[in-house]
């Protein structure tokens, strides 16, 4: 059972300071590590599920975005 992390984080101008993926990333570390005791599987597992986690940041900010030029443009 597994679990993945996805994200636009390596796209985002605060990727050097923003700490939030590593923590997701790092919790799902630990509900994979809740089946193993001393590196061998538990005969009762506790983890069960699988899937993907998005990070779908809403102050998210893509480094390769154009910068607007000022004035009016054929989309306004």
């Amino acid at each position: 059972m597994s679990y993945g992390l996805i994200c636009k984080c390596p796209e985002c101008k605060k990727k050097k300071q923003c700490i939030d993926s590593t923590f997701i990333q790092t919790a799902i570390s630990g509900i994979h590590a809740v089946n193993y005791a001393n590196g061998v599987i538990k005969e009762l597992p506790l983890h069960l599920g699988s899937g993907s986690i998005e990070i779908k940041c809403q102050k998210f900010e893509d480094e390769n975005e154009k910068p607007k030029s000022p004035g009016l443009t054929f989309d306004e």
